[in-house]
């Protein structure tokens, strides 16, 4: 067979092009592409120490031609493995390069069986590099023996449902038999796909391979533990209609898809649960220390799930050491969480463990004192600070004062306005900083409904500083109607939204929700012993839900108030 131009024993100059290289063997090569990957090639051969060509030295002996350029067989690319283990193929697929590619593949087709040092495919890199028409190259041609090895035990779908719907139908048009391989950790191309959230790949692994759900990886998670732990609702969706029965696949622990959705603070699994026919089947389902679904919400500390909303759960299964979930209540270190439990459970009717009372110590976060001890500090200093300013408005009255030391504005609406607010700022932030003295000299316990107390009249401290400012300004402005909307607006907004998202966020529930289970925690059958129990436990619930209803009623009051400012003003 006839072997390509031999190199002179000058340089010269090298032509460029569709010129650059001639030889037989499936034609020349004619791409730039090709080019490059001649370039490389005689690099790489001069960095491992080739000998020079032509008794010139490397620098002067130019690219070494492509192999099948030099031999034109087949063999001959098969030859001589790039760094790391690369074949031609490899780094034409890496590089992007489909016109090599193509020719490889006329040429010496058996490059597509070849892995690198790491294990890794030609199909696996093109995939992995989200080249599809690569991809398309490679799988066109049904090779009985090509390789879709990866790293770490992957094949060449779990990398492809991680890139694109388009390259995981070819790949799974190619072999359907990928889709139930799995990888070093056990998980197959389903579990990346559920992880991943794409309904689109995820159903068409479903319908390639539907056996695919029900397999477990090394922690006995199923594609659908998988898209719990993420959230996907879609997934889940698709998953159940296909096999309803995948609802009840446990992992290691004994755990459903459900419980992982829980631990996670996934709300719309949850919902979609909740919601669901065959929420009975699991929503009661315990693992291997006994716990439920609403066990584990309690542990997580997560109160506002979903899971509580479920007319089929039953509030009184014990786990394993005797607990029910309402005896779990008293491990949650956070205040909020614990107080929305204690008030959405007895709501409920739950009942107790079996364990004496005696042995059952009141609650008491473990970051309570330190968080008692920072909080006064910042409290106190904010407190101060209102009240500074306060007085020092006070003494600078708006519209100032006449020749005889009466203020001009005396006797207005916005001054009686800015002289009521600014005495409620002076005397609610005094009041503040006298309760926050006596909290931090007192137990832990009474400390924190001492702070609670001085939160709410801080707060009233800080809005009436904020609308005694706004008393203020009104009579500098002038009769312009739309000016003082822009300040109104400038002010109010903000003021506004604080005061309503105030009856949102609060915890344990926003304001008609928590009325409405405490009322039903008032007039159930067993409220004695449930105010009984709860109290013994948790001492703080009843105080912290006066003070925070007395925060909402107060609220309600500063946000009717402004609003008549406001309408008088503009």
């Amino acid at each position: 067979m006839e072997h390509g131009p031999s190199h002179s024993g000058q340089p010269g100059p090298r032509p460029s092009g569709e010129k650059a290289l001639r030889g037989h063997a499936g034609g020349c090569c004619r791409a730039s592409p090709t080019r490059e990957l001649q370039v490389r090639d005689g690099a790489a051969r001069r960095r491992e120490g080739g000998a020079p060509r032509d008794g010139l030295p490397p620098h002067q002996a130019g690219p070494r031609p492509c192999a099948w350029a030099r031999g034109g067989a087949g063999s001959a690319v098969e030859e001589q493995p790039r760094g790391h283990g690369h074949t031609a193929l490899h780094v034409a697929a890496r590089h992007g390069r489909r016109a090599v590619v193509e020719r490889l593949m006329v040429a010496a087709p058996a490059l597509s069986c070849g892995v690198n040092d790491a294990g890794v495919s030609p199909l696996y890199l093109a995939v992995s590099c989200r080249s599809t028409g690569i991809v398309k190259a490679l799988v066109g041609r049904r090779h009985a023996a090509a390789s879709a090895s990866g790293p770490n035990g992957q094949n060449a779908l779990h990398a492809a449902v991680l890139q694109s719907a388009e390259i995981t139908s070819y790949v799974l048009r190619w072999s359907l038999d990928l889709a139930k391989e799995t990888d070093g950790l056990g998980s197959t191309p389903l579990h990346y796909a559920a992880s991943d959230g794409d309904p689109e790949i995820v159903s068409q692994l479903i319908s390639s391979a539907p056996s695919a759900i029900y397999l477990q990886d090394q922690q006995g998670f199923t594609p659908l533990h998988i898209a719990a732990w993420m959230g996907h609702v879609d997934v889940i969706r698709d998953i159940l209609q296909a096999c309803p029965d995948a609802a009840e696949v446990t992992d290691n622990n004994g755990r459903n898809f459900l419980h992982v959705a829980i631990e996670r603070g996934h709300e719309s699994v949850v919902k979609y649960v909740v919601g669901s026919t065959f929420a009975g089947g699991v929503v009661n389902e315990q693992d291997n220390n006994g716990n439920t679904p609403l066990h584990s919400a309690v542990l997580a500390g997560k109160p506002k799930l979903a899971i509580l909303q479920s007319e089929l759960l039953d509030l009184n299964i014990a786990n394993n050491e005797g607990r029910t979930p309402f005896d779990l209540v008293s491990d949650i270190t956070s205040f909020l969480p614990m107080i929305g439990f204690v008030l959405k459970l007895s709501a409920r009717g739950v009942c107790i463990g079996t364990r004496r009372q005696d042995f059952i110590l009141p609650w008491k976060g473990v970051e309570m004192k330190e968080w008692i001890e920072k909080l006064s500090k910042n409290l106190g200093i904010v407190a101060v600070l209102i009240a500074t300013i306060a007085l020092t408005a006070m003494f600078n009255v708006p519209g100032g004062y006449d020749s005889k030391g009466m203020p001009n504005l005396r006797g207005t609406f916005p001054y009686n306005a800015f002289l009521v607010l600014d005495t409620m700022a002076v005397a609610s932030s005094m009041i503040a900083t006298m309760l926050l003295i006596y909290g931090r000299g007192a137990a832990v316990r009474s400390s924190a409904a001492w702070i609670c107390l001085a939160l709410i009249f801080l707060w009233y401290a800080l809005m009436g500083m904020i609308l005694s400012f706004m008393a203020a300004v009104v009579p500098g402005l002038d009769n312009a109607i739309l000016i003082k909307r822009i300040m109104w607006c400038i002010f109010a907004l903000p003021f506004f939204s604080l005061v309503v998202l105030s009856f949102v966020w609060a915890a344990p529930a926003p304001t008609i929700t928590s009325v409405g289970l405490l009322f039903r925690a008032q007039i159930g059958e067993d409220r004695m012993r449930t105010r009984r129990h709860a109290g013994r436990r948790f001492p703080l619930v009843g105080f912290y839900l006066s003070v925070l209803y007395l925060f909402w009623f107060l609220n309600a009051i500063a946000f009717a108030f402004t609003l008549h400012i406001i309408m008088i003003t503009v």
